[in-house]
């Protein structure tokens, strides 16, 4: 899954993005 890698790149830069929430 392509987008939970990019999840979790924008978070260890961010923090939480909108993806995260949707996935969490």
């Amino acid at each position: 899954m392509p987008m939970r890698n990019h999840s979790s790149k924008a978070t260890r830069s961010g923090g939480f993005t909108l993806i995260e929430l949707l996935v969490v």
